[in-house]
């Protein structure tokens, strides 16, 4: 599953793309719209501690790793110009609810382009829901993939924290 970006009329607009394999290859199908791109661009330089106002190793001890998750997000759209209004982030006409994971411009659902990746509901879902039983190697990059597939670049020693609360004993998943 990928997001695909479509120009329709000088607007894009964001696709749900799943491969599906057949004898003669690979083939894809959009299985869902996903909304308007709303393109951003980095405002503020702001490292991830700052961001917290508060020591990372306490933070990041204390912290399980779907808050973790939550923060990043939080960090990431700070950095591309949103203020915290309530439990929301605004910016312009832009709407973004992290606790329901909805993206929404003037009452209507959106996809946030930041870089070559989206953030979304779709994305941010995959990742607060990730699950894996394969090997050490393979979840590593599983959930780096998930990261950067949201449109998170993840500090290394977050990353490290986070994989190391996620993978545990054979199975691994967020809680």
């Amino acid at each position: 599953m990928f997001v695909r970006a479509k120009k329709i009329k000088n607007a894009l607009y964001a696709y749900k793309v799943e491969n599906h394999w057949t004898p003669t290859g690979a083939r894809q199908k959009v299985t869902g719209y996903l909304g308007r791109i709303v393109v951003l661009e980095q405002e503020r330089d702001i490292s991830f501690a700052d961001f917290l106002k508060k020591p990372l190793d306490a933070y990041l001890a204390a912290s399980s790793p779907r808050v973790i998750i939550k923060d990043l997000a939080s960090w990431v759209l700070f950095c591309h110009g949103f203020e915290k209004d309530g439990k929301a982030w605004k910016k312009a006409d832009v709407l973004v609810e992290l606790g329901g994971l909805r993206f929404t411009c003037k009452g209507r659902q959106v996809v946030l382009k930041i870089g070559s990746d989206f953030m979304c509901r779709l994305t941010l879902g995959a990742l607060s829901r990730f699950r894996s039983e394969k090997d050490q190697a393979e979840v590593a990059r599983e959930l780096a993939t998930a990261f950067v597939a949201a449109g998170i670049a993840v500090p290394e020693e977050v990353f490290i924290d986070v994989f190391q609360k996620v993978h545990k004993g054979g199975q691994s998943y967020v809680y």
